[in-house]
């Protein structure tokens, strides 16, 4: 998993680096949370899209396939 070496050594602002929410969707997607940082969502090619909210502390999908998270605020995706 290169994508968790990315990171090491260096900062950016994007990188989850308090992760509160790990959680594995249905079409095998990774999806970070954490406190300081915006949502991460890394899918199977290793390859990381940003959402700009913070503040995470679950995740969850619901059964047509929606993404949502819980914390300072709801996402819906």
């Amino acid at each position: 998993m290169d994508w968790i070496r990315k990171g090491i050594g260096l900062y950016d602002e994007d990188l989850v680096y308090k992760v509160y929410s790990l959680f594995r969707d249905s079409r095998g997607n990774i999806w970070v949370g954490g406190m300081d940082a915006n949502l991460a969502v890394i899918d199977k090619q290793d390859n990381i899209s940003y959402y700009p909210i913070q503040q995470i502390k679950s995740i969850y999908q619901s059964k047509d396939g929606h993404i949502l998270t819980t914390g300072r605020f709801f996402f819906f995706w």
